[in-house]
């Protein structure tokens, strides 16, 4: 049997069009709290902070453009940046562009969160 290759575009479409894999309601569960997500730009990091924002919270993202470029599509960010348009969460969504292995990476993602919320 012939092995077949999907492009992402092609596994996005399916993923589209197939509700099982549409983003569970989860209503306002996280409404009013502030979540740090780290890798917010692809994989298992855009999708919680997919769903943080579905749920209410205000979502400050890590993202690092200067990993691997085989492993990481640099534009990846602007997916879930058309997603927060798109939903009407842009207010609650702020990413950054760090190395979450810098301690003043990490220090300035909690300082804009607390400036910003009051709290994190």
């Amino acid at each position: 049997m012939e092995e077949k290759v999907l492009s992402p575009e092609t596994i996005r479409k399916g993923i589209e069009m197939d509700d099982s894999f549409k983003l569970p309601n989860v209503g306002s569960l996280l409404e009013s709290k502030v979540a740090v997500i780290t890798g917010c730009s692809s994989g298992l990091g855009a999708a919680t902070t997919k769903v943080f924002l579905e749920a209410g919270a205000n979502v400050f993202g890590y993202f690092y453009s200067g990993a691997d470029e085989r492993a990481y599509r640099i534009d990846a960010i602007n997916d879930v940046y058309e997603f927060a348009d798109r939903n009407g969460y842009s207010q609650n969504f702020s990413a950054f562009d760090l190395d979450i292995a810098d301690k003043d990476s990490a220090n300035t993602v909690v300082k804009y969160a607390i400036d910003r919320i009051g709290r994190i």
